[in-house]
């Protein structure tokens, strides 16, 4: 009965052994980025400006303009950029 108890105690504690596990985790990132064509803000060469001294308030409008469109397009492109990379980083976390 004696030899009995120390073989239940014996295969109990082998149970309780510590087997230690090898765990690996890799992880991989990857960046995306926009399209070099996003990265595009028009811009005026000091050969595209008309002479100050002799500027015209029709040339002044046109100048004018031409800066505000290319602001507008910059905007635009700024605007894509700052979607693409959200819309790559929820994906990346919707990914984990």
């Amino acid at each position: 009965m004696k030899s009995l108890a120390i073989i239940i105690v014996a295969l109990s504690l082998t149970g309780c052994a510590s087997t230690q596990l090898a765990i690996s985790s890799t992880t991989n990132e990857v960046i995306i980025k926009p399209p070099n064509s996003l990265y595009n803000c028009p811009t005026l060469n000091a050969s595209d400006l008309p002479n100050p001294e002799t500027l015209t308030n029709n040339q002044t409008a046109k100048v004018i303009e031409r800066l505000y469109r290319g602001g507008k397009v910059c905007k635009i492109n700024m605007n894509k950029i700052k979607a693409f990379i959200e819309k790559a980083e929820k994906n990346r976390l919707q990914s984990k």
